[in-house]
């Protein structure tokens, strides 16, 4: 890691990774991101690659922005249109 972590940090970090064993890679990545760590320090503490970070962060920016899309209001979907006139009616 870049900078030396206190013991304090340390015990902070794995008291983290403990509450979220059974968490999916991107929860993990996700929590340890938002506490400051960067992509390298999260790959040394779960024993991946920073590129498999990386991914997973990209992953859940893609599934975030689509959930927002999905969610706006006053937004319809192309299946609830139903086209009007036409030669079969």
């Amino acid at each position: 890691m870049a900078e030396q972590l206190s013991r304090t940090e340390k015990i902070l970090l794995q008291l983290l990774l403990i509450q979220t064993r059974e968490e999916t890679l991107t929860l993990k990545v996700a929590r340890l991101n938002r506490v400051g760590l960067s992509n390298a320090e999260i790959a040394d503490l779960l024993d991946t690659t920073s590129a498999t970070v990386a991914q997973s962060h990209y992953m859940a920016r893609s599934k975030s922005k689509a959930k927002a899309i999905q969610t706006q209001p006053g937004r319809k979907s192309r299946r609830s249109v139903r086209p009007t006139g036409g030669a079969g009616d």
